[in-house]
């Protein structure tokens, strides 16, 4: 079965792009890693496995 292990999104507003994720769906807030705001997609959500299910943010100012 095909599955999803990250996701990298574009946006315009960081801050609003990063607060929705959290507040809407409920990711937990991961830190960054370079260029990228790391949000988990939860454990309780689809996977056990820590090192699956990341949606990293990024914004080009």
């Amino acid at each position: 079965m095909p599955s999803l292990d990250h996701l990298i999104l574009k946006v315009n507003d960081l801050a609003a792009s990063v607060a929705f994720y959290i507040e809407v769906p409920g990711f937990g807030a991961e830190g960054t890693d370079g260029p990228f705001t790391v949000l988990r997609v939860g454990p309780t959500l689809y996977s056990n496995d820590p090192h699956q299910h990341l949606l990293e943010i990024r914004c080009d100012d």
